[in-house]
This record gives C-alpha cells, structure tokens and sequence, in this order.
C-alpha cells in the first residue's frame, strides 16, 4: 500500500490509459495496485500498469478513465482506501 500527492494527469493516446506524475508520501506504488480517485461524487478507479523513479517523483502509467487532463492534480491519494474522504472537491485555485 502506498500513499503520494498527484502534481500531474493526462491521458494517454491509447484507450483508457493515463500517466499520472506523483510524490510518493509513504510507501511506493508499484505495479497491480489499484486506487480511486473521485471526481465530485464518481469515483474513477485505477490500476497501475508500470511506475517508473524519477528523482523524487513517480511516474504511473495506470488503465482507467480521466475526464480531462489535470483531473485530480493536487490530490492525495492511499491506496489502502476506497471511499470519499470529507473533502472531495480538489481545490484549483492555485
């Protein structure tokens, strides 16, 4: 299980494939794990196909849906849970 804050998203060429750019927080993604992320009130699950060490940060290659590129940036997400925190509207003033 791992933890990381999302500093960038987009979506890849082929179907239902993002790169996600992360800094791990505790613990280190690694391939099969799965998270979610919610967008409003729907979820977007994810599962990570490769994650690659670059210099303090991660890259994630994972198969799921991303509505728009930068979706979820600022996010932190735990990977040991699966619900909507209290807060689920990412804020994107900044």
């Amino acid at each position: 299980m791992s933890a990381f804050l999302i500093v960038q998203s987009k979506r890849l060429p082929q179907a239902d494939r993002v790169e996600f750019i992360v800094v791990p927080k505790s613990g280190y993604p690694s391939t099969g794990e799965e998270f979610r992320c919610w967008d409003t009130h729907h979820p977007a699950d994810y599962t990570i196909l490769d994650a690659q060490d670059r210099s303090g940060t991660c890259v994630l290659t994972c198969q799921g849906w991303l509505g728009f590129d930068g979706l979820f940036e600022e996010a932190i997400v735990d990977t040991a849970h699966k619900t909507r925190g209290p807060g689920f509207h990412y804020d994107r003033s900044k």
